[in-house]
């Protein structure tokens, strides 16, 4: 009976409860309990809300996934060595590379304009799944300067990475009329530069970068020297010389800007020249410039290198052989110049990768020319190098087996085929004259720039003697020569 009183008077209090929130705003009565009451008030809920069905919750154990061992990926050995960034076309540049070891997924090119080492991912790249691929183009706008590397690509990044490339590009766009032609008033004429005139002519306008041995040196000239220019520096001397002091030559004359070597930490004095081709005929102003960096603890690297032959080996090439003491794990470079007596990476090379190879052929030099050569421990950077040799290639002369034939000796349609191997890469040069039988291209000439093509028809020469000889052609240059042939033209029928 006590039960359900209290009951009753819990549903009233719930009822007044509801109409105070129904009523005006008034100051609300407070109701109090006895102690036993509440207690009584406080068990009866609990009875109620489990007869309701409420339950607490509890929380549910989350399943647990039993972590399966990962197998630790093996690391194939491997190295990428970048050998050259040529500029194609304005905008494009062709990057080359050899490589050494496995590339199953292939290479990533990257390359950005903020100085450092480009990565991938976080630069920009290009990409070839040709493990056999050793060039790939990238693009960038004019007077930019470039960092680029290769890299091995995993399938998500890359883990081996070449040696730092540095490339500006220097070919601009430009538009031109082809409906309009200058008149003579029009046509500005440079006035050849004196000796007097030339004092002050040449600048050096910056210098930045070096933190990977190479800093890039841009200059202005308001000439072209004829030869091109010297940079001549020195770490001691604050006036450096040709003649007295090292250099680095720039061969073109219309080129403003070259990458130097350095060592980190050292301080450079740098004056630059024009060159005539046998003298520097005026100097910029000194240019002081320290390379980045901590120089490093000097220490002395045991290998030795030296050069013990080098015999022509083609016409414009030449083998080096050479000997070694020492540890080689990343090859070698021969490094070779028409013009330095002490040739650096800043002139032309061949990479051996191979510490086993101790030969190398040198090719594209010009026949009859005298080089120098030095062999050098390859590192990210030349280390260790032999001392210099001289070698003078044999000048160009008549082939074995570059056949010159006739075909056909009638005035109108003279027509001469040769048979040569291997091909020429850059085509050939077509020579005749009627009075040199051993025709040069000081006389008459057609360049056939095609590879795979062996004839020529002239169509000019007349009724007599004429001398023919084919040369083969290096872009610059005949690095050897066909038979001597003589065509007795005789009229036709």
């Amino acid at each position: 009976m006590r039960k359900q009183l209290l009951i009753s008077t819990l549903a009233i209090l719930v009822l007044l409860v509801s109409a105070c929130d129904q009523a005006k705003p008034a100051t609300p009565t407070p109701i109090t309990l006895p102690e036993s009451e509440k207690a009584t008030l406080a068990a009866l809920a609990t009875e109620m809300a489990i007869s309701a069905g409420v339950v607490s919750p509890t929380e549910t154990p989350k399943p647990t996934t039993e972590q399966q061992p990962t197998e630790a990926a093996t690391e194939q050995p491997a190295s990428i060595s970048l050998t050259g960034i040529l500029e194609t076309a304005p905008g494009k540049a062709l990057v080359s590379w050899d490589a050494v070891g496995s590339f199953p997924s292939g290479f990533k090119v990257v390359w950005t304009d903020v100085q450092g080492l480009p990565v991938f991912p976080g630069n920009t790249y290009v990409y070839t799944s040709d493990p056999a691929a050793r060039s790939a183009e990238i693009t960038g706008d004019y007077g930019k300067i470039y960092y680029v590397r290769v890299c091995r690509f995993t399938g998500d990044a890359c883990d081996v990475y070449s040696n730092l490339g540095i490339f500006a590009f220097q070919m601009a766009e430009t538009a031109v009329d082809p409906t309009k032609t200058l008149k003579p008033s029009e046509v500005a004429k440079t006035p050849k530069p004196t000796s007097s005139s030339l004092e002050g002519s040449i600048t050096i306008l910056q210098m930045k970068g070096g933190e990977d041995g190479k800093a890039y040196i841009q200059w202005s000239s308001k000439y072209n020297p004829s030869a091109g220019f010297k940079i001549v520096y020195s770490t001691s001397n604050k006036l450096p010389t040709y003649g007295t002091d090292s250099y680095f030559y720039v061969p073109g004359e219309t080129v403003r800007e070259a990458w130097v070597d350095g060592t980190q930490g050292t301080t450079y004095y740098y004056r630059i020249c024009g060159w005539t081709g046998s003298k520097c005929e005026n100097y910029s102003a000194t240019y002081t410039y320290k390379f980045p960096g901590t120089p490093a603890t000097a220490t002395v690297d045991p290998a030795t290198l030296t050069i013990t032959s080098i015999v022509d080996s083609a016409p414009g090439a030449v083998q080096v052989t050479w000997t070694g003491t020492g540890s080689f794990p990343n090859g070698y470079k021969v490094v070779f110049s028409q013009t330095n007596p002490n040739p650096t990476l800043s002139d032309g090379y061949v990479y051996i990768s191979s510490e086993a190879t101790h030969t190398a052929q040198v090719t594209g030099l010009e026949p009859g020319k005298l080089y120098y050569f030095r062999v050098c421990k390859y590192s990210g950077g030349c280390t260790v190098y032999s001392p210099t040799v001289t070698f003078t290639l044999a000048p160009a002369g008549t082939e074995s087996g570059f056949t010159l034939s006739l075909d056909n000796a009638v005035a109108g349609d003279v027509r001469i085929s040769w048979s040569i191997s291997p091909d020429s890469e850059k085509g050939y040069k077509v020579m005749w004259s009627t009075t040199n039988s051993e025709p040069t291209m000081a006389d008459s000439y057609y360049y056939e720039s095609n590879p795979g093509t062996k004839s020529y028809t002239d169509t000019a020469s007349g009724v007599g003697t004429t001398y023919y000889r084919i040369c083969r052609w290096s872009g610059s240059y005949c690095l050897s020569y066909s038979n001597a042939l003589t065509v007795v033209i005789t009229a036709a029928p």
